[in-house]
């Protein structure tokens, strides 16, 4: 009679605990991972749309027309997503031949807040940005509810944005 190579019992255990153990020290980093990830994207795409507007503006600049960027909800939020719209006949609403570009966000629980009251982000020729009376910079944070770690988009006076890491306060 041949005798038949297996593993035994105690030998499947083993390996199952060591597996157990090292998934348990990388599904946290996973997760670390790919917050991050969704938050750089967020990010990269809000910084785009700025940058698109600008470009917009200064292309645009001999029409006079504003670029404006924009949130989607009704409640003023940033979170849902923006739009890049050109204010053709300066009615500072966008009508539908007005729109260029739409960034939506849905569901995502990353959060993105702004350190002023802004509803719109003007480009104006040249590439500048209006400023509120009060400021001399916009910046944008950018969170995830559940992760310690962000970005901050700063936007200049000139138009031009820069980007930072950020440590996000706790919920």
């Amino acid at each position: 009679m041949k005798k038949q190579a297996a593993f035994t019992l105690v030998e499947l255990m083993v390996t199952l605990a060591l597996a157990i153990i090292l998934a348990s020290f990388a599904l946290p980093n996973i997760r670390s991972t790919l917050l991050n990830n969704r938050i750089t994207t967020k990010t990269n795409t809000l910084v785009g749309a700025i940058n698109y507007a600008r470009g917009e503006a200064i292309s645009r600049s001999n029409s006079g027309s504003i670029v404006v960027v924009q949130p989607l909800a009704a409640d003023k939020s940033w979170d849902e997503g923006w739009r890049v719209w050109v204010d053709i006949n300066e009615n500072e609403n966008p009508d539908a031949q007005d729109i260029i570009k739409r960034f939506d966000f849905k569901n995502d629980n990353i959060e993105v807040s702004i350190d002023t009251e802004l509803e719109y982000i003007h480009y104006i020729n040249q590439g500048r940005v209006r400023l509120p009376s009060n400021a001399n910079q916009i910046t944008f944070t950018i969170c995830h509810t559940d992760y310690e770690r962000g970005h901050q988009v700063t936007i200049l006076p000139t138009g031009r944005v820069r980007t930072t890491r950020f440590e996000c306060p706790s919920s």
